[in-house]
């Protein structure tokens, strides 16, 4: 005989005598997630303040209002603008925070302060002790060659200041047809407006005019004057040939006739030109270049230029008879003094005068150079 024992685990008014449930409805699991969900959201958010609290890390899937959080998102696959991106370290990053770093553009540069600085040329200036110069005769006599290297208006104006006797002189005549290729009435028009050049500058009163034609036996060769060979007669009437003036027929066209044949001509042509005027030069002569050929030619023909020392002798006066209206007219001191008479008759063993005509001053504006010249 076997017993059954049947022991109730469970409350006898659920269940029926079958073991059916009949108690009240039992939630199922889906009703519990929206019932849990719903105690969440009735629930105060938590600040920041206690979740560090808690356990010092945020979990992942909080929410933080509006925003969510980097930890909710991979940041492997997150998209960032290129405005955003980070590709190198900053200055306080690579050189530390003690180095004080600064950055700046061209554009803040200030107007003064050019972006490139010009190149500066340092000039130095050499201090002499002896400051006395000697200047030789080949070199004035360089200066008058080369016009190019001295003001030619400025000297002018200066000697007529200075009531200066001015004499002319029209060297390189060779130039007229060798360079600037004028035929021989222009070459005339051109040495006449050179002339005209110089004169303009003579304002001042009591000052001489350049001309050609005084204190010279040349009156004749210069100006509106004709030369008729049948007669050999000079006229200011131009004849009825056509003739040209006589400073052309006379001067001009001799030495081009020259030049043409030294510069162009065969060597027997030249010989025979130059026989006819008495001339005789070596055969080594005409192997030369054109232009010492024609200095040798001229030379052989015209003679030695003893013109320019006649010029000197005859227009410019000797220091002493210069000295009584030079001093006149720039010592203001008494006329009858030891000094005045000693600066007129230009003696050598009368006291030091010195005429200072120019101040230069140095550099660095310290010290004036003074130029002067001795009475």
């Amino acid at each position: 005989m076997t017993l059954l024992i049947f022991y109730n685990l469970t409350d006898d008014s659920l269940y029926n005598e079958f073991g059916n449930y009949i108690g009240p409805e039992i939630e199922s699991e889906s009703d519990r997630e929206s019932k849990e969900e719903e105690e969440d959201d009735d629930l105060p958010d938590r600040t920041e303040n206690e979740d560090a609290g808690s356990d010092g890390e945020r979990q992942p899937g909080l929410s933080t209002g509006w925003l969510t959080t980097t930890n909710n998102v991979d940041m492997e696959n997150q998209v960032v603008r290129a405005e955003d991106k980070k590709y190198y370290p900053t200055a306080e990053e690579f050189y530390g925070e003690e180095v004080e770093t600064l950055v700046m553009d061209e554009d803040e540069l200030p107007l003064e302060q050019p972006i490139i600085k010009p190149v500066k040329d340092l000039k130095f200036e050499l201090g002499a002790k002896d400051s006395s110069a000697y200047v030789s005769t080949q070199f004035l006599l360089g200066l008058m060659s080369n016009p190019t290297l001295v003001n030619i208006e400025i000297a002018i104006r200066h000697a007529i200041q200075e009531r200066l006797p001015i004499v002319v002189v029209i060297n390189k005549a060779d130039g007229l047809t060798t360079e600037l290729k004028l035929p021989r009435k222009h070459a005339y028009h051109k040495l006449s407006h050179l002339i005209e050049a110089i004169n303009t500058h003579s304002t001042a009163r009591d000052v001489q005019i350049i001309d050609p034609a005084l204190g010279n036996f040349a009156s004749c060769l210069w100006g509106d004057y004709y030369f008729d060979p049948n007669t050999g007669v000079s006229m200011k009437k131009q004849p009825a040939s056509g003739a040209e003036n006589s400073f052309v027929q006379c001067v001009l066209e001799p030495l081009y006739e020259i030049y043409r044949q030294v510069i162009g001509e065969h060597k027997k042509i030249v010989e025979a030109t130059l026989a006819e005027l008495g001339v005789t030069l070596s055969n080594a002569a005409y192997s030369l270049n054109v232009r010492p050929m024609l200095r040798l030619t001229c030379s052989s023909v015209f003679g030695t230029a003893i013109g320019f020392t006649d010029m000197l002798v005859h227009h410019i006066p000797s220091a002493k008879a210069a000295g009584v209206k030079k001093v006149d007219r720039i010592y203001s001191g008494a006329k009858y003094s030891t000094i005045y008479q000693a600066m007129e008759n230009c003696d050598s063993h009368g006291p030091l005068m010195v005429n200072v005509t120019k101040l230069c001053p140095k550099s660095d504006c310290s010290v004036f150079y003074a130029f002067g010249e001795s009475l």
